[in-house]
């Protein structure tokens, strides 16, 4: 019984040592990228209807501590983008990771740069956005930023100015 036990052991560790390891695939240029810049343009655009697209309707968004579904993600941007003169965003890096697991994930790196309206005060903050992709919809995106600079920036707009000292 032991030499039977034994000798599985050694077919099994033989069978698993013979097999390759998986590999995870980075590439930096591809359809998922050029996907996610399209999203990022319609953001910037206004372009509602494109950015929607990009998400499957059963998408999970999470945006700091906030979570979301596609249609009401769409509604929370367009409510924030109300409170800007000019969006703007710029690319740093970005790059198409397939896991050893098969998922595939765009990884963007940038720059989001609001103009606040009625101040014309620029904020500019760090952008990271990590996006499951699946059948060539997000299903899943993680989004980070710094949001504390655009409060102040929104609050000094909504605050009216004192009146001169005389």
């Amino acid at each position: 019984m032991k030499s039977k036990i034994l000798g599985l052991s050694m077919f099994v560790l033989l069978f698993c040592s013979c097999q390759q390891p998986s590999k995870v695939a980075i590439v930096t240029t591809g359809l998922e990228i050029e996907n996610q810049n399209k999203s990022l343009e319609a953001y910037v655009n206004g372009d509602w209807a494109t950015y929607r697209a990009d998400f499957a309707d059963t998408a999970k968004i999470f945006f700091n501590n906030q979570q979301f579904d596609p249609d009401s993600l769409v509604r929370w941007q367009q409510a924030r983008r109300a409170s800007y003169d000019k969006v703007a965003v710029s690319a740093d890096a970005s790059e198409f990771v397939t896991y050893e697991n098969g998922e595939g994930w765009v990884h963007w790196w940038g720059k989001l740069s609001l103009t606040v309206k009625g101040t014309g005060r620029v904020v500019e903050v760090p952008l990271h956005l990590a996006g499951k992709i699946v059948g060539g919809k997000t299903v899943e995106q993680y989004g980070y930023f710094n949001t504390q600079e655009i409060f102040v920036a929104l609050q000094e707009a909504a605050t009216p100015p004192s009146p001169p000292a005389k």
